[in-house]
């Protein structure tokens, strides 16, 4: 049951992680994009 509840955890924690390097590399497409100067001025 332990070992269950800490699976979960973990699956939850890597699909955590996938969402937020997903989003981080769709905002850096997102900015180089728009141009990284217009994002920096």
């Amino acid at each position: 049951h332990s070992f269950q509840r800490s699976f979960v955890t973990s699956t939850y924690y890597m699909i955590q992680n996938v969402l937020t390097c997903a989003a981080l590399f769709y905002a850096a497409t997102f900015i180089d994009r728009t141009g990284a100067a217009a994002y920096l001025l």
